[in-house]
């Protein structure tokens, strides 16, 4: 199975994941905006562009983490800020930001993960069981996230809870919530 047909920017590599920007952490999002400038960028021009991709996260918010991401993500510059490895950084394209698995946090890999795992539901219309659902993603070369059981277990009760997946009638297996059309 090829992975999702999502638009990928072009200097994407096969060993990139991305994460949804409603699953993107803040620290997350600050190290994007800055990959997109050529030089620092002022705080509140910072904190202005991470709020419009995520606007459910407060200013105040935003700005707290310039201090915990000193250092080893990001270097006071001129009168902003700039990234300290800005290859390192995920791009955003398209609603998605793409980048090496290490770009991201725990919580935005298992995003990552779920995804994958509604897409393979996708595929199949009779649906599966947890650990069939393992099997279909020990089969994708191109998944870069870690999962096991009891991470699928609890992907799919995540993924029920946001009501893009759900039980198969009365059985024990799994399958995707169609999509609303736009």
């Amino acid at each position: 199975m090829s992975p999702p047909p999502f638009p990928r920017p072009s200097i994407a590599t096969d060993d990139w994941v991305w994460v949804g920007l409603k699953y993107a952490m803040p620290s997350t999002a600050i190290t994007a905006v800055l990959r997109d400038e050529t030089g620092w960028l002022r705080s509140r021009d910072v904190i202005a562009k991470v709020v419009a991709l995520l606007p459910s996260v407060s200013s105040g918010s935003v700005a707290n983490l310039f201090s915990r991401l000193e250092g080893d993500v990001l270097k006071r510059e001129g009168e902003g800020w700039t990234l300290v490895s800005r290859d390192r950084a995920p791009v955003l394209h398209e609603g998605r930001l793409w980048g090496f698995a290490e770009a991201f946090k725990k919580e935005e890999i298992a995003s990552y993960r779920r995804d994958i795992i509604i897409y393979v539901l996708q595929q199949y219309s009779s649906g599966f069981q947890i650990v069939q659902i393992v099997e279909q993603l020990q089969k994708l070369p191109w998944l870069k996230a870690p999962y096991n059981k009891d991470l699928v277990k609890d992907d799919m009760q995540a993924l029920q809870a946001e009501g893009r997946a759900r039980h198969r009638g009365n059985s024990r297996k799994w399958e995707a919530v169609p999509e609303e059309p736009q």
